[in-house]
C-alpha cells in the first residue's frame, strides 16, 4: 500500500496529476547561448515568508536524530504562529478550504499513481487537524492543555513562555511519554495522541528538508529548503507545476531554484485562458 504522505516530494511532480500551466505547451526557444534557455511563463507572485527547519540538509545520522526532530518541531510551531498572524481569507474563503490547503501543503494530494480518493483526503485532513492543533498550544482545540501538560510531565504555574511551550510540544509528540500517560488519559485522547505521534514521525522524516511558504498573494505551499524570501513563483508554459526562480544579480535572467506545490494554482487557476495575457519570455541560466 502506498503511503499517504510522500517520501521525496518529486514523486508527486511526476505523471499527469497537476496542470498548473493549463493546457499550454512549451514554445521552441529562440536563438540563445548554449548556457541559457528562453521559456514562456507568467509570474504569479513571490515568496514573502519562508519557514524551514534549522537542521534542513543535515545528514540524518542516528546521533543527530533527536536534534533534527526538535528543529523540525520548532519549524512547525513557527508555521503555526505565522498562520495565526496571517490573513488568508482572500484566497481560502472558508475554514474548510483553508484546512484542506494546509493539510495538502503538508501531504500532497496526488501521487505518481493518480489523485487520492476522497476517503484518503479526509483521512489526511483528520490526521493533520489533530497534529497541527498540538502546535497551537495552549489554544489546541482538539486537546485540552491540561491533558497535554500531563503527558509532558511538566506543571508550569501561570503563563508559559515560548521555550516552555516548545518543550511541552516536543514531549507530547514522544511515543514513550504518550504510552506512559495512558492511565491518566481517556481512551479517545490516548488514541488520538498515538495517531499524532505517528503522523509527526512520518512528517519529520519526509518533510524536514522542505520549507513552508507564504506568497505575497496570500497563497501557501512548500518547496525545498533552498528557497528564499523574494524568490519569484512562476508558471512555465508546458510545465505541470510552478517553479521558484531567482533573479541573477545584474542580469536579466533567472536561476531555477526548485519545483513547488502552491495550493490553489495546481489546476491552472492562474494560467490565462488566452495563453497570452501576462505571459512573457523568461531567460534561465
Amino acid at each position: 500500500m502506498r503511503p499517504l504522505v510522500d517520501c521525496t516530494g518529486y514523486e508527486f511532480f511526476m505523471g499527469e496529476a497537476y496542470h498548473a500551466s493549463g493546457n499550454s505547451v512549451a514554445a521552441l526557444p529562440k536563438a540563445h547561448p548554449s548556457s541559457e534557455l528562453q521559456v514562456r511563463g507568467i509570474v504569479i507572485g513571490k515568496v514573502s515568508r519562508r519557514i524551514v527547519s534549522s537542521s534542513a540538509a543535515e545528514p540524518p545520522e542516528t546521533a543527530r536524530l533527536k536534534a533534527n526532530t526538535f528543529a523540525f518541531t520548532q519549524a512547525c510551531r513557527n508555521f503555526a504562529l505565522e498562520l495565526s498572524q496571517s490573513n488568508l481569507d482572500g484566497i481560502y474563503k472558508d475554514p474548510s478550504s483553508l484546512q484542506r490547503a494546509l493539510s495538502l501543503a503538508t501531504a500532497f494530494q496526488y501521487t505518481a499513481y493518480g489523485p487520492l480518493d476522497e476517503h484518503a483526503l479526509l483521512q489526511i485532513d483528520f490526521w493533520f487537524v489533530l497534529w497541527f492543533s498540538i502546535f497551537n498550544y495552549p489554544d489546541c482545540g482538539e486537546f485540552s492543555a491540561r491533558d497535554l501538560k500531563a503527558v509532558a510531565g511538566l506543571d508550569h504555574q501561570g503563563p508559559v513562555g515560548e521555550e516552555e511551550i516548545l518543550k511541552i510540544i516536543e514531549r507530547v509528540l514522544d511515543t514513550g511519554r504518550i504510552e506512559a500517560s495512558r492511565g491518566i488519559l481517556s481512551d479517545e485522547v490516548y488514541a488520538r495522541l498515538v495517531l499524532v505521534s505517528k503522523f509527526h514521525q512520518s512528517a519529520c522524516c519526509q518533510l524536514a528538508n522542505w520549507a513552508f511558504l507564504f506568497l505575497d498573494t496570500g497563497h501557501i505551499g512548500r518547496a525545498y529548503f533552498n528557497s528564499k524570501e523574494n524568490d519569484q513563483v512562476v508558471l512555465l508554459a508546458g510545465s505541470d507545476v510552478p517553479f521558484l526562480l531567482r533573479k541573477v544579480e545584474g542580469r536579466d535572467c533567472h536561476q531555477v531554484v526548485a519545483p513547488a506545490y502552491i495550493h490553489g494554482v495546481m489546476d491552472g487557476e492562474l494560467w490565462p485562458d488566452d495563453n497570452e495575457s501576462g505571459v512573457k519570455d523568461i531567460t534561465l541560466v
